[in-house]
């Protein structure tokens, strides 16, 4: 009787068989980057120097003289040797080619000396306050850069025209479709070159692919509408593209050594360093706040927590405030923070696939006294925090299976488990990082299955609340991804 009405309606998908959930809603990443990532050089699997230097030199010789060659997600922890290349390495890699690459944090660059030269950085400059570029002992130049550092080199690289990135968007967010998510929650006005084209952009990529964005602003956007007087577009716009909270960071990456903690790198001779001092951070939040908007704050380490506690808990948000604040990461935690932080009315984003990257070699780099306290996820719900999971992508996989996974196992599909066993997540709670509370970080309401909900789904291949095993939930396959009840993803169709 089913196949007769579908053959009178052929606009219906039979989804027999498969297993709605809600749609899946990465509640922090960066599409304008997953999209360049398609576009430029990846060199994520790269497993040595040699093997990165070899992908930049085939890559090299495929550029129009002039051409710069810029992509990344290389991470020299994978690397036996456990260093960058040096810069006498990449210019031999590269000539007269310009080099710009992102390691996977996104905090720390490889640029060559052309580069070097097109930034129009000399090697006698001083430091930016919140970066640096680096140097061997002999003060020579090594062509790492780190933070703030990158601004001359990302200003003279070439901007793609409008079209081109309305076609590596809308490939993004198909890519993004076909792994069950129907939202995001995105930093890009800092990459897409500010808030009005990057609404824009977003806005006719959404045309081809309809999935919600929730775009968070820069610091920029905030000032500039500050000194034009010009409201900034906060709430819906068209029900697919809004706008939220202020992006601000207090530290870089543990994988970079730029995360500001406590004690001392055990293998480098700082503690990392703040973007903002105490004050400038306080000051940040208090003005913020003071216009009606929410903050979202990078932190990572556990000094830049506590200075994002300190800011929080002196400047809170205004009663009735439109978006709760955030703090994106929030690797490191004293059992003193998470006590500081249930007390507040903040979402913790959290990004679980870190784990699995970074615990293998974060012993040695923090000590086991200080492992224990990092990605505790069970702690913070257990002190009744809010929780939203992403992927940080392109820095980590996009899959929000990969992240449930992550979150309940702490470890990657066939290898043993690393520290911190003791804060692994359920099945259950695992995916609600993935769906119900993602929304409530954008001040939504929870998506769920109920009457009245926005259609937003994902239908999967099989119950993951009947896996026996986490391992089980990267056996399932996605059957299709529904927004506002339009099919945006039919595995049948491909």
């Amino acid at each position: 009787m089913f196949d007769r009405y579908r053959q009178a309606h052929p606009e219906l998908l039979d989804a027999r068989g498969a297993v709605a959930l809600p749609g899946f809603i990465d509640s922090h990443m960066h599409v304008s980057g997953v999209a360049s990532s398609l576009a430029e050089l990846d060199v994520a699997d790269a497993l040595s120097i040699d093997d990165l230097l070899g992908r930049i030199a085939v890559y090299a010789r495929s550029r129009e003289p002039g051409q710069w060659i810029v992509g990344g997600g290389f991470d020299e922890n994978r690397f036996p040797e456990r260093r960058l290349p040096t810069l006498a390495e990449l210019d031999q890699a590269t000539g007269n080619t310009p080099l710009f690459l992102a390691r996977v944090c996104r905090h720390v660059y490889l640029a060559n000396s052309a580069a070097l030269a097109a930034a129009g950085v000399s090697r006698e400059a001083s430091d930016p306050v919140a970066g640096s570029f680096g140097r061997d002992a002999r003060g020579e130049w090594t062509g790492a850069v780190y933070e703030q550092a990158a601004l001359p080199f990302l200003a003279a690289l070439p901007d793609r025209s409008d079209e081109e990135w309305i076609e590596i968007l809308s490939n993004a967010l198909t890519q993004l479709a076909r792994l069950g998510i129907t939202e995001i929650h995105s930093d890009d006005c800092r990459y897409l070159g500010g808030l009005l084209r990057t609404r824009n952009l977003l806005s006719r990529a959404q045309q081809k692919t309809p999935i919600r964005i929730h775009e968070l602003l820069s610091l920029e956007d905030w000032r500039q509408g500050r000194l034009s007087q010009t409201p900034l577009p906060i709430g819906t716009e068209d029900g697919l593209l809004t706008f939220g909270a202020v992006k601000l960071f207090a530290d870089g990456s543990l994988g970079g050594r730029t995360a500001w903690l406590k004690e001392p790198y055990l293998d480098a001779p700082h503690a990392g360093q703040p973007t903002y001092t105490r004050t400038e951070l306080g000051q940040l939040v208090e003005a913020i706040h003071a216009d009606g908007l929410a903050v979202a704050i990078h932190a990572i380490g556990d000094a830049a927590l506590d200075a994002v506690l300190d800011a929080l808990e002196a400047h809170p948000s205004a009663p009735g405030a439109m978006l709760p604040d955030r703090i994106v990461h929030a690797s490191l935690f004293s059992e003193e923070a998470v006590a500081r932080a249930a007390k507040l009315a903040v979402v913790i984003d959290v990004q679980p696939r870190f784990i699995t990257s970074d615990l293998p070699w974060l012993r040695e780099r923090l000590g086991s006294h200080r492992v224990k306290r990092a990605y505790p996820f069970r702690s913070l719900l257990q002190a009744g925090l809010k929780l939203a999971g992403g992927s940080d992508a392109p820095v980590e996989p996009a899959s929000p299976l990969l992240g449930m996974h992550a979150a309940a196992t702490r470890r990657i599909l066939g290898q043993t488990g690393v520290d911190g066993g003791h804060e692994t997540l359920t099945i259950e709670q695992a995916i609600e990082l993935y769906t119900k509370d993602g929304a409530v970080a954008r001040g939504g309401d929870k998506r769920t299955l109920e009457p009245g909900s926005p259609a937003d789904l994902v239908l999967l291949s099989r119950d993951p609340f009947d896996c026996l095993d986490a391992d089980e939930l990267l056996e399932m396959q996605i059957m299709g991804t529904f927004v506002a009840g339009r099919p945006v993803y039919w595995a049948a169709r491909e």
